[in-house]
């Protein structure tokens, strides 16, 4: 199946490559919008930094 049917994940973030991104956009008790909230891992990663998630799923 190709790209276009294939409906799975395509990219998995570690947790580290997030926080890079979450500390260098982001301050203590910020809001974070993740607009692609499917693995979660931006919810770890403000929950240990201290930051607020709003997040948006659809598929």
């Amino acid at each position: 199946m190709g790209i276009e049917g294939d409906r799975t994940k395509a990219f998995c973030f570690s947790v580290a490559f997030i926080r890079k991104f979450v500390l260098a956009s982001s301050d203590l008790r910020d809001l974070v919008i993740d607009l692609f909230f499917g693995l979660r891992t931006t919810l770890v990663v403000d929950e240990q930094l201290g930051r607020t998630l709003s997040a948006i799923h659809t598929n």
